[in-house]
């Protein structure tokens, strides 16, 4: 299994060099350092229907990036472009590499594509996702 899972890293394109996978007893562990979560993401929708795979842990760190100084301004930005977004009712605000996301929203989709933006943005490697989806 652990040769199965490497290779489906491996062959993902969105999974960089340097992420590998272990496996003990069933249980399989990612490790390595990518810069971006959606990479994170890829590698494990690769192995997560792995057959024999008991449980799963993902110890795949985000590396910081070199940071601008205008994060907030590119989420924002990204906010107003979005159809999907009402941007005046949600507030970013950034500290270091942490992004904290606060505000309401009317739909679970548009709390994703604002979780999602925040992500997009260079250096950020913390997102806390306080928007709240209105009934």
């Amino acid at each position: 299994m652990q040769d199965a899972a490497q290779t489906a890293l491996d062959w993902n394109d969105d999974v960089p060099m340097g992420v590998v996978a272990s496996v003990s007893d069933g249980w399989l562990t990612l490790s390595g350092q990518v810069e971006w979560q959606y990479q994170r993401n890829a590698a494990y929708n690769s192995v997560r229907f792995l057959s024999g795979a008991k449980n799963f842990t993902n110890l795949i760190t985000l590396v910081s990036k070199p940071t601008s100084d205008d994060v907030q301004g590119r989420i924002q930005s990204a906010l107003v472009r979005s159809a999907y977004v009402d941007a005046s009712n949600i507030t970013v605000n950034v500290k270091g590499d942490t992004v904290t996301l606060t505000g309401n929203v009317r739909s679970y989709m548009e709390r994703d594509v604002i979780e999602n933006a925040a992500w997009a943005a260079p250096g950020v490697l913390n997102v806390n996702d306080n928007v709240t989806v209105l009934d």
